[in-house]
């Protein structure tokens, strides 16, 4: 349902009118939309608000893909860690055989 102005009105009252009689004469709408207001813009049309919702299906992928990295990253650290842990404990089982090897080779044969 649209609505017309006072002017809009005034101009559809005096719009010309097709056909041969007065019969079958039709009203030629020669309005003139009146001026949007600056609020109309702030509704979101549907293309816009296909594009917000992309834009936040995107922002929730990035999200996502941020976060996944994040994790991935820790995950790395965190091998490297254990990694070096598993080092530091095979030089101390190698340092603990050394040591019974060499406590066995000073002990009498019996």
């Amino acid at each position: 349902m649209m609505k017309h102005t006072e002017q809009d009105m005034e101009m559809q009252d005096n719009s010309p009118m097709l056909g041969s009689s007065h019969s079958d004469t039709i009203p030629v709408s020669s309005t003139i939309p009146a001026p949007r207001s600056p609020f109309m813009n702030a509704v979101p049309r549907p293309r816009q608000r296909r594009q917000s919702r992309l834009d936040e299906h995107m922002d929730q992928l990035i999200n996502i893909e941020e976060r996944k990295l994040e994790s991935e990253l820790i995950t790395t650290q965190e091998f490297s860690k254990l990694s070096e842990n598993i080092g530091n404990i095979a030089i101390a089982l190698t340092s603990i055989a050394n040591a019974i090897s060499d406590v066995a080779r000073k002990m009498p044969n019996p």
